[in-house]
């Protein structure tokens, strides 16, 4: 069974797409968990990041691979640097803002059906021209999606 499994995952990994000019890799996919966890890399620039939200069904936690990020959970502030991990629990208010022009990190979503979000709004190619952060129709757009499918909810003083 085990053979079986990470045969699967290693067949299965590494999938790229793009949401706007970010980058994902799909590393495990929650299929491959039985949506236990999934884990994604994200490469990212300044400025592309989701407003402050909150997750009702996962916690993530982010491990930093390059580039310095701030991230806001709750009440805490944590300036990361690469090889630091933050603990987004489910429930808690959380985001965070690239300080650096790009940032690459892992992104460990438990249970993991929320990595399917990635696939689902991204594309196989990245977009030509100059990228924009959304506008508020777009924003209210995902807003409206996130919280009918995934249970998430961005808070009304960042739409």
């Amino acid at each position: 069974m085990l053979a079986t499994t990470i045969k699967k995952t290693v067949a299965t990994a590494g999938e790229i797409r793009w949401l706007k000019n970010a980058q994902i890799r799909f590393l495990i996919n929650p299929e491959d968990t039985g949506g236990d966890f999934a884990i994604v890399e994200l490469t990212s620039l300044a400025g592309l990041e989701p407003p402050p939200h909150i997750h009702q069904n996962e916690d993530e936690t982010f491990l930093l691979q390059e580039g310095e990020i701030r991230f806001f959970v709750g009440e805490q502030v944590i300036d990361a640097k690469p090889g630091m991990v933050v603990f987004a629990p489910r429930g808690i208010r959380h985001s965070f803002k690239i300080l650096t022009p790009a940032a690459r990190f892992h992104l460990f979503v438990s249970p993991g059906d929320f990595a399917n979000y990635f696939r689902e709004v991204s594309t196989e190619t990245p977009l030509d021209g100059p990228i924009e952060p959304p506008s508020p129709a777009q924003l209210s757009m995902y807003a409206q999606y996130l919280e009918r499918h995934y249970n998430i909810r961005f808070l009304h003083d960042s739409l």
